[in-house]
């Protein structure tokens, strides 16, 4: 993958991050972040995937990314970081396994035995696919929220003092 097909991809993701955030009505002051941190996390998939990376990790690294660069936004456009996060990460969605996984199930139920195993492996393959980049796109993005909130660097902060 050459580096202006990154670039394309990187400025489709953007444009399909601001459109969720156009649909689910985010504050207009927060589209132009969604955008960008769109870009950045498809970006960030797609780079490790051309280092040789597979697609569940590079969907984690990618959902960091925006977890942790919408959490910094949050602050300074005063709007909770899922509203910058949640749009952002939509188009990292797993689709094309999702709709691989639905047509082998489809054709499970009019295929002969001799073509079941492999339909069947194919299918449970594209689902398993599809279940752990959702996780990873969860926890990617939930990680970096949930240990660097200011409240957490306090809740750290009053337990050190108080052991000290």
């Amino acid at each position: 993958m050459d580096t202006s097909h990154i670039v394309i991809r990187c400025l489709y993701g953007g444009v399909a991050a601001m459109g969720f955030g156009v649909l689910f009505n985010v504050p207009q002051r927060a589209l132009a972040y969604i955008f960008v941190f769109g870009a950045l996390g498809i970006g960030a998939k797609l780079c490790w995937i051309t280092m040789g990376g597979g697609i569940i990790v590079g969907t984690l690294a990618g959902s960091t990314v925006i977890g942790i660069v919408s959490l910094l936004a949050s602050y300074d456009k005063h709007v909770p970081a899922p509203i910058l996060s949640i749009p952002s990460v939509i188009p990292m969605v797993p689709g094309k396994y999702i709709y691989s996984m639905m047509l082998g199930i489809l054709e499970l139920h009019g295929t002969g035995a001799a073509d079941f195993s492999a339909t069947a492996m194919q299918t449970i393959s594209s689902g398993l696919n599809a279940v752990f980049i959702l996780m990873a796109l969860s926890v990617g993005v939930s990680i970096p929220n949930l240990i660097l909130r200011r409240d957490t660097f306090n809740e750290l902060r009053s337990m050190y003092s108080d052991r000290h």
